[in-house]
């Protein structure tokens, strides 16, 4: 009878909640599409007035008596002494100091001559570069007779620059004595758009200014493809656009600074813009419900029996602090459990009861884990002992072969403890490329002394790549392949050669042989050539540089017709402090 009576209830409250949302909805969405409209407003007072700001530098430089008279001077430098130039140069970077004194979110500003040379400060260079582009390039291309700026941003608008030419104040004359270069710092854009509390990680906006149109977030722009829709919206406007099956409320203004237009549109989901609205509706509905659902205490009776079942196993849960309550917890659950109850309550009282046992047995598989990682680290403290003991006997035979004149030996051994000390010693993943090289040089010395002539081992390793992180023990497996697969396998001399270098942002690592060539091994006999080796195989450096760079590393080997066996190396070129901080 509750369920029916409940049922009704709640469907009657649904039909007036309905009818109440479609009433109230329209009136709160067009207040908050209008306070919406006024906060973007304000956005772009701000960002216009920010970026007047920095166009107003110009015209204080134009009017600065100092500054007009250094760039003159400075633009005929051959009659100045080099003294009288940087005393000129310090005067102006003093003056443009003080002028930029109250201006914000500026990252660099260069005050060039005709000449290039900045009387600012120091920091300029013709390579200098903004966004892929070369500020020298973009300064050559304003006309030396434009008394209009020029504007660039780059792809997220975190970063903005400004050029201007700086004509000569006298006689009217509008020649050209200089070149203003701002670079502007654009990340006060985004505590503007967190100020105005409209827009969500969804949204963003756009500004176009001449051809060029930048982003806050091209990924977004590109996907949503917007451009085609708002060309329709006119400014001061807003509009609804639907993209990806998601709508946008769009949003255009057209703002202009001291020289300049710009075009400022905004994407913001358009159920983000009324979620202010939507929420006052939901509690609205949730009121009116509640006000339907006090109509149901003529059944408080029937819930009272209900619920009241469900408090006393809430009351048992509620002592379970601790593994040691479990038994008197499962005496307590059987015990209220034989009561004549609901079968839904019995079902939570036997669905706690289960919960109780696997609890239990969690509790005894978690002993039983704790005893075998204590077992684990004994077996591992035993097993560190070994090599160290192995690394001081090296050390003792190779002070018994010095003292016996015996010099091949002692080398042999001072070149296998070179080994083991570089296995012991670090514990890192990475390490710097000379302390691999080390390793690999104690190595290929304990293999001359094996082959004589018939291993040629040859290096080419600039100086710079000395301190770029590689894998451990990445270098020395791959010789000792080509050795176990190139000298063992024939009777004459085999040339291995080694070459590392840096191409573009990764290290190209490249190991070729001129002995056999490489025979891929079948699955069948993988396991068989591992177990001989020592185990780090080829499969195990190639499973180690995915772990490491993931599909940013490749490792390629292959045979070079009548010539031998190339392998190639590539992997991310990162400083081993950078890398070794991240893992």
């Amino acid at each position: 009878m509750f369920h029916h009576i409940f049922s009704l209830l709640i469907g009657f409250s649904a039909l007036l909640s309905i009818g109440m949302t479609l009433i109230f909805t329209q009136i709160l969405a067009s207040h908050e599409y209008a306070s919406t409209q006024e906060r973007l407003n304000f956005l772009s007072s701000n960002l216009v007035d920010s970026f007047d700001a920095i166009e107003n530098i110009t015209t204080e430089i134009n009017q600065n008596s100092l500054l007009q008279s250094a760039l003159t001077e400075l633009d005929q430098s051959g009659s100045l002494t080099p003294i009288q130039q940087d005393t000129i140069k310090r005067k102006s970077a003093t003056e443009i100091h003080w002028l930029l004194a109250n201006t914000q979110n500026i990252d660099t500003v260069f005050l060039l001559t005709n000449d290039q040379v900045n009387i600012n400060s120091s920091g300029w260079n013709d390579r200098l570069r903004f966004d892929h582009q070369s500020i020298r390039r973009l300064i050559d291309q304003q006309a030396p007779q434009t008394r209009q700026g020029q504007w660039y941003f780059n792809d997220n608008l975190t970063q903005g620059l400004f050029i201007q030419n700086i004509l000569s104040a006298k006689q009217l004359s509008l020649r050209k004595i200089g070149t203003l270069v701002v670079r502007v710092n654009l990340n006060y854009i985004a505590s503007l758009r967190r100020e105005t509390n409209v827009f969500g990680t969804a949204d963003y906006f756009s500004i176009k200014y001449g051809q060029a149109l930048t982003t806050t977030d091209p990924a977004l722009y590109a996907a949503n493809r917007h451009q085609s829709a708002v060309s329709g919206v006119v400014n001061g406007s807003h509009s609804l656009l639907r993209n990806l099956g998601s709508k946008y409320y769009t949003y255009r203004r057209k703002m202009t600074t001291r020289n300049n237009e710009f075009e400022l549109t905004y994407y913001l989901l358009n159920i983000h813009v009324i979620q202010q609205p939507l929420q006052l509706l939901i509690g609205f509905t949730l009121l009116f419900l509640l006000f339907y659902l006090i109509a149901s205490l003529a059944v408080k009776r029937y819930l009272t029996k209900l619920i009241h079942p469900i408090n006393e196993l809430v009351t048992v849960m509620k002592q379970f602090e601790k593994s040691s309550d479990i038994p008197t917890l499962q005496r307590l659950t059987n015990k209220k459990q034989t009561r004549d109850q609901s079968t839904e309550i019995q079902a939570l009282y036997s669905s706690f009861q289960r919960l109780l046992n696997e609890i239990n047995e969690l509790v005894v598989k978690d002993y039983q884990a704790k005893l075998l990682i204590q077992e684990v680290e004994y077996k591992f403290l035993q097993a560190q002992i070994n090599p160290h003991f192995l690394y001081n006997t090296l050390n003792s035979i190779n002070w018994l072969a010095i003292n016996n004149h015996d010099q091949q030996t002692a080398e042999m051994i001072t070149a296998l403890a070179t080994l083991l000390r570089g296995k012991l010693s670090s514990h890192d993943q990475v390490h710097p490329l000379d302390e691999e090289l080390t390793q690999l040089h104690a190595y290929v010395k304990l293999q001359h002394m094996r082959f004589a002539d018939r291993l040629r081992y040859t290096e080419s390793i600039p100086a710079e790549c000395a301190n770029v992180s590689v894998p451990q023990l990445l270098l020395q497996p791959l010789v000792e392949n080509a050795i176990k697969y190139g000298v063992e396998a024939v009777n004459h001399p085999v040339s291995i050669h080694l070459e590392i270098q840096r191409v573009h942002d990764k290290l190209q690592v490249q190991l070729f042989n001129d002995g056999p060539a490489y025979d891929p091994p079948t699955q069948a006999h993988r396991h068989t050539l591992h177990a001989s080796s020592t185990g780090v195989g080829i499969d195990n450096i190639q499973t180690r540089l995915h772990l490491l760079y993931g599909e940013r590393a490749s490792f390629t080997i292959s045979n070079v017709p009548e010539q031998g066996v190339l392998i190639v190396i590539k992997f991310p070129v990162e400083l081993t402090t950078t890398l070794t901080e991240a893992l």
